[in-house]
């Protein structure tokens, strides 16, 4: 369960790359308990302002960071790589980047990142 072998490098690299440049939380399907234990475990927790799961639904998640935040809609993405994430993002009025799943790229008002680790959000 935290064997560093199951990260996806490529996302790990754009984490540790940009955690100081932008805004980074965790919003997940999987329970919260044991997202912040693997966090911890691999030592990922540093990288991230908050770390949010189940039993609170994505879309309640998302809204809460950004109201607790007080998070600018037009300058906030959610990348994700299930249709939930992309339900989460449009229902809080938020762009949405699938990524690691290629049958998020058919989704229409949204974008694909193909290699996470040279994503600009900014283009």
């Amino acid at each position: 369960l935290t064997n560093p072998k199951y990260l996806i490098e490529d996302a790990l690299s754009f984490v540790k790359q940009n955690y100081e440049k932008y805004n980074m939380h965790v919003a997940s399907g999987a329970d919260e308990m044991d997202l912040k234990y693997i966090c911890s475990s691999l030592d990922l927790t540093k990288y991230f302002l908050s770390i949010n799961g189940s039993p609170i639904k994505k879309i309640d998640i998302v809204s809460k960071v950004l109201a607790d935040n007080d998070y600018t809609k037009s300058e906030t993405i959610l990348i994700g790589d299930s249709i939930n994430d992309y339900e989460a993002a449009n229902q809080n009025n938020i762009k949405f980047y699938g990524y690691n799943n290629k049958e998020l790229k058919s989704i229409k008002k949204s974008q694909y990142v193909n290699i996470m680790r040279t994503f600009d959000p900014n283009k």
